[in-house]
């Protein structure tokens, strides 16, 4: 019969190497989690931006569509009156605003619209008519459209800072069976990152509880699967 010291011996190394081991599986299932829901949560997180503009884009197509045909009622002979649609944007700035959206209040409305003709000269500039008479043929929005295609931008005023990027969506003007002009609005891509801000920062905070939430649950479980070793080994020691 091996001696009470040997079995004693035996025991505490056989704890050690339980242990040891022990500790390595569940800091590998530890870090497999982590960097598992780290990039998880990365990759929905910088999918975020795209999906938010996909979405606003889509509304601005429905609008711009809406004021093109607008437009299109306000023919003058071979011109175009642009007294009315000045007049509503006056009359929209001068308005009150005060919507909350979910979490984030609007207060001011931060559309604009200009309309250039059939070579792309800017005819109608809701901006305080800042941009009539330049050349806005070389780009996508007009260029496109004139084409007879779908015609949208993405520009940034400043080309160092992302948060002064414009979203740039157009649609025809029709006259006489043609194109004859080129209706575009304009949306600045910040008035949508407080909404990307909130929703990344939910998800990067749902996912740090979700991780910590399968690590606590993996842990207990190995408590679990462990315990009829642990009652061995504290047997072999007592022996």
């Amino acid at each position: 019969m091996p001696s009470n010291r040997f079995i004693s011996w035996i025991g505490r190394f056989t704890e050690d190497l339980f242990l040891s081991i022990r500790a390595r599986v569940i800091l590998s299932y530890l870090v497999i989690v982590g960097v598992g829901f780290f990039y998880l949560t990365r990759k929905i997180s910088n999918d975020v931006r795209p999906r938010y503009l996909e979405a606003v884009e889509e509304t601005m197509v429905d609008t711009a569509n809406v004021l093109a045909a607008v437009v299109e009622e306000s023919w003058k002979g071979e011109q175009i009156e642009f007294g009315t649609l000045q007049k509503a944007f006056d009359s929209a700035r001068s308005r009150k605003l005060s919507a909350p959206i979910y979490e984030v209040t609007k207060n001011s409305l931060d559309m604009q619209v200009y309309v250039t003709d059939s070579k792309g000269l800017v005819m109608f500039d809701s901006n305080q008519g800042k941009a009539v008479g330049e050349d806005y043929s070389r780009f996508n929005d007009v260029a496109l459209t004139l084409q007879g295609r779908y015609g949208a931008r993405a520009t940034r005023t400043d080309k160092t800072d992302p948060s002064t990027s414009f979203l740039y969506v157009a649609a025809p003007i029709h006259h006489n069976g043609s194109i004859a002009g080129v209706l575009t609005i304009a949306k600045p891509v910040r008035s949508m990152a407080m909404f990307m801000k909130r929703t990344q920062s939910r998800i990067w905070f749902l996912a740090t509880a979700a991780a910590i939430g399968v690590a606590l649950l993996g842990f207990l479980f190995s408590a679990w699967l462990t315990y009829p070793v642990r009652n061995l080994i504290a047997y072999a020691r007592c022996a």
